[in-house]
């Protein structure tokens, strides 16, 4: 009899101890500690409302102005991104004459870091650095982030005496993985050079005196 009630007792403490346990799963709120600034959090991650994009819904949907350049006169092959055309078939800058001209860019899907192939969430270009005194660029979508795979242009124009030469742009980017908790800033090569990743987005604006041919090739 005494063995049968020592029975019945742990039968019940485990009882309550499984009922205890269930509880605490039940009240575990998986959106306690995350904040959707635009959406809401389902089951521990953030639902954007239309338009917002990015890990907590931060990011705004951008304005697309086709006044600026129409990012759609230019066709990415499928599994091409970065910056196009090439920059020895864009025109090049003629001495004390007025230049317009576009570049389209094309974020990343996937990309190599460390070795390993990631998501890209979302890429934003910061700014655009060294470029030839009295040539300004402006975007096409009013925010400069680019989801995966989307595509806008730059237009650049204005007018510039410098000297001749081949000037390397400086693009600063923001760029947001899957793998890791916070996005990563720098100039896109020095990105590329200290992290490990695989995006390339070197260009180049030539300059030549008036008169000059344009048709060398800057690697």
């Amino acid at each position: 009899m005494k063995n049968l009630l020592k029975i019945l007792s742990l039968f019940f403490i485990l009882s309550i101890f499984i009922v205890a346990c269930g509880k605490d799963d039940e009240d575990t709120d998986l959106c306690a500690e995350i904040t959707c600034v635009n959406g809401e959090c389902v089951d521990g991650d953030c639902v954007c409302e239309e338009g917002y994009t990015g890990e907590n819904c931060e990011i705004a949907p951008a304005n697309h102005d086709s006044d600026i350049c129409d990012r759609d006169a230019y066709t990415f092959e499928e599994d091409s991104f970065g910056l196009a055309p090439n920059h020895n078939e864009l025109a090049c800058i003629v001495q004390g004459e007025d230049y317009n001209e576009v570049i389209y860019i094309k974020n990343f899907t996937v990309i190599q870091f460390q070795g390993n192939d990631i998501e890209v969430e979302y890429l934003t270009i910061d700014s655009l650095t060294n470029l030839p005194e009295g040539i300004e660029y402006e975007f096409s979508n009013s925010n400069r982030t680019f989801a995966p795979g989307e595509h806008g242009c730059i237009s650049l124009s204005g007018l510039s005496t410098v000297a001749e030469g081949d000037y390397k742009l400086g693009v600063y980017v923001t760029v947001k993985v899957n793998v890791l908790e916070n996005p990563i800033s720098d100039e896109a090569t020095s990105l590329a050079v200290n992290n490990g990743v695989d995006m390339d987005f070197t260009y180049y604006l030539r300059v030549r005196a008036d008169g000059a041919p344009c048709d060398d090739v800057v690697e």
